[in-house]
């Protein structure tokens, strides 16, 4: 959840594909903003400064073994097997699945990360429901990660993981430094109560489904930005309670599957400054390897759910993360961003995907909106991308514009920072109101999310924003056309056409075993 402490410190990527350079409006105003932001970043990580939380400790069973993987023959030697297929998944024993789940976990992962999700759904819909059930039980930590296996045998495998750390945490609790939270969260998983899509703490990679993907008429994504850890899934407030309000009030005739996804570790706020340099929200690069992992995610869910139309809600710095995932071939048929950073100079908006951004006046991120030096800050602010509606979000402040507020101060950076700091508690709770599941504090984005979800199921001629909460956008926004965007890629052509025909029944609920629908 945004601006919420963080424990850990991670590496972005640094491979920036955007121009070095955007600036917009007049340059002294915005070169004021840079420096007034600069010197304000302290005051917003004093102010946002709270109890680290412990680092969890994972202990993983079993050596990882590169290269050839083996295979026991039960009296203490070994020998080299063939390499890790497909074709041997398909034919491997419960015991060597065991060796496998075992001792081959960076072999396992390579092969997920090298078979495209379409492969993987064509080889799992060609397996009998007993050879699904024993990889789910024999290898359950490939199977709940591979995109292009079903939700529902995703979430057995998952499953399975998550009793197998609750049994190895509560044997020996005093080797494992967890928080009460967490073991609650691994219980209800191990129960059933939660459907993890994805469970890989180690790597902050976490994904929850909501609702039964058997029965959906829309697939909504629900992407926490800033600040987004594995304590976000697993405390008692959680971040997946935006997606479970919404699956709670969808009509019985319009189903909605969400899922709440975090691919990988989240940039976040820390008092070390040289961290929060390379770190911080204000580092567009985090985008670029999110977005690829977020694109493939959202092919792996196509490829099993295909023809449902799907909505990606994208709370805080997760927008730049969207935008970044349509560049790798992610299509949605709309995206909601919520209280947004905006998107690196040089987006364009993808032809037949409806845009919609919800951010209050006084939002945080606006202190810095439109400002970006090669892979510091976003050029493109939410409200410019051309053909977008901008909502309402019945939330009120002042708004934020350091700019404004350096000239009001007679050119002091000092007074403006000051001023600033004055803001920041309103600007905080605005900021983080908007991925709430507290209708009486953020009703208005809430529904207007149902009805880009109801819209979306019945076909792009119903699209459109809730009346009574569109504000007009930019006049430079209005001024462009979407028919310029980029066509979709190759790799995703099979796809985007749902974002622009009408949608039909999703599938059917007397679908037999965890293998999906058909397409």
């Amino acid at each position: 959840m945004a601006l919420l402490p963080a424990p850990v410190s991670v590496t972005a990527g640094n491979t920036a594909v955007f121009p070095i350079m955007r600036m917009r409006g007049h340059a002294r105003s915005r070169w004021a903003q840079a420096i007034a932001a600069l010197l304000f970043a302290a005051v917003l990580i004093a102010l946002v400064r709270g109890p680290l939380a412990a680092d969890l400790e994972h202990v993983l069973d079993g050596a990882h073994v590169s290269g050839a993987s083996v295979i026991s023959d039960g009296a203490g030697t070994t020998a080299a097997a063939s390499p890790l297929t497909l074709d041997r998944l398909t034919t491997s024993t419960p015991a060597e699945l065991a060796v496998l789940s075992a001792h081959e976990m960076t072999a396992l992962h390579a092969l997920a990360a090298s078979t495209p999700p379409r492969a993987v759904d064509d080889w799992w819909r060609s397996l009998s429901t007993a050879r699904q059930n024993a990889l789910i039980a024999g290898v359950p930590a490939l199977i709940g990660r591979w995109d292009g296996v079903p939700p529902r045998a995703r979430v057995a495998a998952n499953r399975n993981l998550a009793g197998e750390e609750l049994r190895r945490l509560t044997k020996d609790a005093a080797a494992f430094s967890v928080s009460a939270d967490y073991l609650r969260y691994l219980r209800r998983a191990a129960d059933g109560q939660v459907q993890l899509y994805l469970w890989d703490p180690q790597h902050s990679a976490v994904i929850e489904m909501t609702g039964d993907p058997q029965t959906a008429r829309s697939i909504l994504f629900v992407v926490p930005g800033t600040n987004s850890d594995v304590s976000s899934f697993t405390a008692a407030d959680p971040v997946t309670a935006f997606a479970r309000w919404q699956v709670a009030h969808a009509r019985p005739a319009d189903g909605v599957v969400a899922f709440t996804v975090m691919t990988g570790p989240m940039p976040h706020l820390t008092m070390d400054l040289v961290a929060l340099w390379s770190n911080g929200p204000q580092n567009n690069a985090f985008a670029f390897e999110r977005g690829r992992e977020y694109a493939r995610f959202v092919e792996g869910v196509e490829d099993a759910l295909p023809r449902v139309p799907t909505v990606s809600f994208e709370h805080s710095y997760a927008s730049a993360i969207g935008s970044a995932a349509e560049r790798d071939g992610a299509r949605f048929s709309a995206r909601f961003l919520a209280a947004s950073v905006g998107a690196p100079a040089g987006y364009r908006p993808v032809s037949g995907t409806e845009y919609y951004a919800a951010q209050a006046p006084n939002d945080i991120n606006r202190y810095y909106s439109g400002v970006q030096i090669a892979e510091v800050g976003f050029a493109t602010t939410p409200e410019s991308i051309p053909g977008i509606h901008v909502l309402d979000t019945g939330l009120t402040g002042s708004k934020m514009d350091p700019g404004a507020l350096v000239q009001q101060t007679q050119g002091s950076v000092i007074g403006a920072v000051v001023a600033l700091a004055s803001q920041l508690p309103a600007s905080v709770e605005n900021h983080n109101t908007l991925l709430s599941a507290d209708a009486s504090r953020n009703g208005s984005v809430l529904k207007s999310v149902a009805k880009v979800l109801r819209d979306a199921t019945a076909g792009p001629a119903s699209a459109g924003p809730p009346q009574s909460a569109v504000r007009p956008a930019s006049p430079a926004a209005s001024q462009k056309s979407a028919s310029s965007a980029p066509a979709a890629s190759p790799q995703s052509a099979g796809h985007s056409a749902s974002a622009a025909s009408p949608q039909g029944p999703g599938p059917s609920a007397s679908a037999g075993p965890p293998q999906g629908s058909g397409r």
